[in-house]
């Protein structure tokens, strides 16, 4: 008997994707959610054709206002939640699950949205014996690759999480878009054992990455500087950065944290010393600024690769107390790296269909939750529905480099180790 699953967010990226990789799930009748003003009739005729053995509706855009709503016309035994932005202490989804007593997995991907998730609705969850989980996305793989190496440490003293995401995806609700919406505000890090404030989208940084080339990285901020703290008691140092290749869109990203910068606190240096406010003309130039902003980084990211995936680099100290530093990699080629922040959401998603009872009823985030090879094992059906999809459009998927639609890799786990 199929189980209906409620995805929402559909109208989005990260919901778009979720929503075809659901559909591939064994014995799940689909209930698709957009907005009133973006329904998801397309996408439905879409998954008909790549995943015929799945049933897929569309929730009608009338019912997509309120969460209630939308349970009620589904009748979903599990909701996937994909609608950005997650912004704190907007958890109207998972308030009416818990009421409904309906397991609940969400992809957000927002520090502060993470950070408060536990405290507000734990107690709740734990009472009514449902399982709410909260940030099946990038920080989920972060955690599971510094799982995969921390064996190999006896304390891990720094630890720095690098983002490539696939840079044309600049519309609302897609992952760049997501990081770059905490570019130029102010940022909280813990380094030397101390939290200090920082700047989101400072302090350049080159690194070279296989299959994407030559990148620069910024600080940004992400959910691992509230996740990875209290799972490893012994870090001093960590810092999240975002990653862009080329030479030209992580300096247009350095330049755009200034400009919001200039446009939250209305002044900027006086020559004599101090600060003086802004003036109009100044003000409307840096508006200009960051709205050209985006279309800047697209324009000048192309041609590069369009690879993504995240790198985890540790440093500590092994049982002998030598210096020790690890780094574990998980790159995918372009139209695979779309695909990777939402693998942690399927993963969970068929663990809570085949067995329930395996997730633990409360509010909790999910780095720790599953293994790495939990995640990877999902990337099976990217591979499926990239394939279903070039037979439907008779194309030939896109590759990078010179490699072949058939010998296209599947996300793996790459371990470096660098000298001790």
């Amino acid at each position: 008997m199929s189980t209906s699953v409620l995805v929402t967010g559909c109208h989005q990226p990260s919901g778009h994707s979720l929503a075809r990789l659901a559909a591939l799930l064994p014995d799940v009748r689909l209930w698709l959610a957009g907005t009133p003003d973006q329904h998801c009739d397309a996408l439905c005729d879409t998954i008909r054709q790549d995943s015929p053995e799945c049933h897929v509706h569309s929730v009608p855009p009338e019912d997509c206002l309120s969460p209630a709503s939308m349970l009620t016309v589904s009748g979903a035994k599990l909701v996937l939640h994909a609608e950005g932005p997650f912004t704190q202490y907007a958890y109207q989804m998972a308030e009416a699950c818990l009421a409904a007593g309906i397991p609940y997995i969400d992809a957000a991907d927002r520090r502060a949205f993470m950070a408060s998730f536990t405290g507000a609705l734990h107690p709740l969850a734990l009472k009514a014996g449902v399982p709410l989980i909260c940030g099946g996305s990038t920080s989920s793989l972060g955690s599971a690759l510094l799982d995969e190496i921390a064996p190999q440490f006896n304390h891990i003293r720094d630890v720095r999480v690098t983002v490539i995401p696939g840079v044309r995806s600049l519309r609302p609700g897609s992952q760049l878009a997501t990081l770059l919406s905490t570019v130029g505000r102010p940022m909280t890090v813990l380094r030397n054992g101390q939290k200090i404030r920082e700047m989101s989208g400072r302090h350049l940084r080159k690194l070279s990455v296989p299959s994407v080339g030559r990148c620069s990285s910024v600080l940004c901020d992400m959910p691992d500087n509230e996740t990875l703290p209290p799972r490893f008691p012994d870090l001093e140092t960590l810092e999240t950065r975002l990653a862009l290749p080329g030479f030209m869109a992580p300096r247009a990203v350095w330049l755009l944290s200034h400009l919001r910068q200039g446009m939250q606190e209305e002044r900027i240096p006086h020559p004599r010393g101090g600060q003086r406010p802004l003036t109009a003309a100044e003000q409307a130039r840096l508006r200009r600024g960051q709205r050209t902003m985006p279309w800047l980084l697209k324009r000048l990211a192309h041609g590069t690769s369009h690879a993504g995936g995240l790198i985890v680099e540790a440093h500590g100290d092994d049982s002998m107390g030598r210096p020790l530093t690890r780094v574990s990699s998980l790159i995918a080629s372009a139209p695979e790296a779309a695909y990777l922040p939402i693998l942690p959401v399927i993963a969970l998603a068929r663990q809570c269909l085949e067995d329930r009872a395996s997730l633990l009823p409360g509010a909790y985030t999910t780095p720790g939750l599953l293994p790495l090879r939990s995640y990877m094992a999902e990337s099976k059906l990217v591979q499926l529905l990239l394939e279903r999809e070039a037979r439907r459009t008779q194309t030939v998927p896109a590759t990078i480099g010179n490699e072949t639609p058939s010998k296209r890799p599947v996300p793996q786990t790459q371990r470096t180790p660098a000298a001790v």
